[in-house]
């Protein structure tokens, strides 16, 4: 129904349907505020849920950032750790207690068997190329170049 004339007074007729549609209105106003009410204590509790998780995201944020920090930190001490037991431990390795005499003959032993073994593999193959077992002696580290370059026999 159209809003009546506010300048116009209303025949019976008409007071009784305004009657009905203002009782209709009215109820319909109560409906609307209600869910109003609810929509906006539902909004007012995700809006405070929202805050707490937001916040809560944000510690846990922070406690990633932090242990990321700390566990690459932790990671390079490790690593660090490692690398000075690993040069401990081959440090004390009962190799490193031969002394060089004693290389030093096991070098000639061995080149002296490799040319051995040359000179047969030369008659069926003329083009070994294969490097002298003094040279891959004083590849392996620098106490064995030392070594094999002070050993007149190798050199």
């Amino acid at each position: 129904m159209q809003s009546p004339d506010q300048n116009k007074a209303p025949f019976n007729e008409e007071v009784d349907a305004l009657r009905v549609t203002l009782s209709r209105e009215e109820r319909l106003l109560q409906v609307l505020a209600s869910e109003i009410e609810l929509v906006s204590l539902e909004h007012a509790n995700a809006s405070h849920a929202l805050a707490q998780a937001q916040a809560a995201l944000d510690a846990a944020s922070l406690i990633y950032r932090t242990s990321e920090a700390m566990l690459q930190g932790l990671e390079v001490q490790h690593a660090q750790l490692m690398q000075n037991v690993k040069e401990k431990k081959a440090a004390l390795h009962p190799i490193r207690r031969v002394p060089a005499e004693l290389w030093a003959d096991i070098f000639t032993e061995w080149v002296d068997e490799e040319e051995y073994d040359r000179i047969g593999r030369l008659d069926t193959h003329p083009t070994d190329t294969r490097l002298p077992a003094s040279l891959i002696a004083a590849s392996v580290s620098s106490f064995w170049r030392k070594t094999a370059l002070s050993t007149p026999t190798l050199v």
